[in-house]
């Protein structure tokens, strides 16, 4: 099939730098898995006796922490639970609350697909031109009505949902959690999120995410009908609706993350470099995407949180060009997809993208 419809939809351990986090990995439950863990693993029995405490028992993903004696899990609600070990008593638990639900849908969309789900609306929140790190909604925001996020993202980051190390480098680990095209770092200490951010989004879905489904190869007198004005990737789930409605472009969105001192002071920071393509036009003798925009964000740990800076984008550029940090330098770039480990994420650093700085 020509790449034009189809696209594919896809944490590890490293030491501490201005790039890169060090992390141990969680263990996710999936329906494949969840047999077997339940027989074998001590730490998600303690996991589901905490959290079946206060009626939340589905566990997608745990960590047991040797150093402090407790599990932490997170539920299917997207609420993260801390467990003692020894005893199986819920210490406490809190939302990761700064994105809508996403909302399994069925019908129109393609089954396993996910929409942001808001007061009975389907929106597709992306960002503001000046604070990109949460969907929002309003008139300053790019979005598009029933915008498709894919039920397994970028990296296959779902597959191990749950991370802990210290972010922040001082003494206390914090709780990092990768899920659905969003990061989100909590402290274990304050038991609260400290963080979180958006750092995937994407709307060329032109393939029906159910297995039985066959989406046929279109044949020459259907690409031929597809006027020069088309967008070579459009943002719909299938074919049939691609051929029908061609005049609305796909997008691609990806941050990358820059941890570290980066303003002089001593308090930790979190840079965010966040790109926005749009799907060329058929006419358009370049294949793939091009830059539609670009941004720069800073984030400081004031009082534990961390907190939007009034930074110029000037000169956070300049900060990430004084340590050499490229785009592929940035978090994340691995990916963990079976048969990619250790990859860069192919559409993060992908030539189509028509990005000389996802290449470096």
């Amino acid at each position: 099939m020509r790449n034009c419809f189809l696209s594919v939809v896809f944490f590890a351990s490293m030491s501490v730098s201005s790039q890169e986090l060090s992390l141990s990995q969680g263990v996710g439950v999936t329906m494949e898995n969840l047999a077997t863990l339940a027989q074998t693993s001590l730490p998600l029995s303690v996991a589901r006796t905490g959290q079946r405490s206060v009626g939340d028992p589905v566990v997608r993903a745990f960590y047991y922490s040797e150093d402090s004696g407790v599990v932490y899990s997170l539920s299917e609600g997207a609420k993260l639970y801390a467990t003692r070990y020894s005893n199986r008593d819920l210490l406490g638990s809190w939302p990761l609350n700064n994105y809508p639900d996403l909302t399994i849908m069925s019908g129109e969309l393609p089954q396993g697909a996910k929409v942001w789900h808001e007061e009975g609306i389907y929106k597709s929140p992306y960002w503001t031109v000046t604070d990109p790190s949460s969907p929002q909604t309003g008139k300053d925001i790019i979005h598009r009505e029933g915008h498709i996020k894919p039920a397994k993202t970028h990296g296959c980051f779902d597959l191990q949902p749950l991370r802990y190390g210290d972010i922040n480098q001082d003494g206390q680990a914090e709780i990092i959690v990768m899920k659905d095209g969003n990061i989100s770092i909590s402290s274990t200490t304050k038991r609260a999120e400290i963080f979180n951010a958006n750092w995937f989004m994407n709307d060329d879905i032109v393939i029906n995410n159910d297995p039985g489904t066959v989406i046929p190869e279109p044949t020459p007198e259907q690409l031929a009908a597809i006027p020069e004005n088309a967008p070579q990737f459009g943002a719909y789930s299938n074919l049939l609706k691609y051929m029908e409605d061609q005049n609305l472009p796909a997008w691609r969105s990806f941050a990358k993350l820059y941890f570290g001192e980066f303003d002089g002071d001593s308090a930790h920071d979190i840079l965010m470099w966040r790109k926005l393509y749009e799907s060329r036009l058929m006419s358009d003798p370049v294949k793939g995407f091009y830059k539609k925009g670009e941004l720069y964000i800073h984030y400081k740990l004031i009082d534990g949180v961390y907190k939007k800076q009034l930074t110029e984008s000037s000169v956070i550029q300049g900060w990430l060009t004084a340590k050499n940090l490229t785009w592929q330098k940035g978090y994340p770039s691995k990916s963990e997809c079976p048969g990619q480990t250790d990859q860069l994420i192919p559409e993060m650093h992908d030539p189509l993208l028509n990005d000389p700085d996802v290449l470096q």
